[in-house]
């Protein structure tokens, strides 16, 4: 990088660095808020057709991990990172989130730090 190049971007970074921050600042406090307001009703494997898929693919796992060791296969490898992405994908879909009752003032309240954040990490 050229001394000139070099002197532009840290002329750049005197400029903007404190927009980027303060959005960054903005940003934080609006996800702090929504998170705030967030609730995590109940965790459970996700069930379908009342089976617990969990328990299926964590016995599929536990099964893929003594072949893998005992044989050795590359496909098995492939296979235990398809079913961890499995597990974790259940995971997910049994987790119930919602947000609390608000009035459209406190949403608006809490969404309006989380995006002049976002354009002024944007921007700069």
């Amino acid at each position: 990088m050229s001394k000139g190049a070099l002197l532009r971007y840290n002329e750049y970074m005197k400029r903007n660095y404190p927009d980027y921050t303060f959005g960054l600042i903005l940003f934080g406090i609006g996800l702090f808020m929504l998170f705030k307001n967030v609730n995590v009703n109940s965790f459970h494997f996700y069930t379908f057709h009342s089976v617990n898929t969990g328990g299926v693919i964590i016995f599929l796992l536990i099964l893929t991990s003594a072949f893998y060791i005992a044989k050795g296969y590359e496909i098995l490898k492939y296979a235990i990172y398809a079913l961890v992405i499995l597990l974790v994908i259940s995971i997910i879909l049994g987790i119930h989130v919602y947000l609390r009752p608000m009035s459209l003032f406190d949403l608006i309240l809490i969404l309006a730090p989380i995006t002049i954040g976002i354009g002024l990490m944007l921007q700069s």
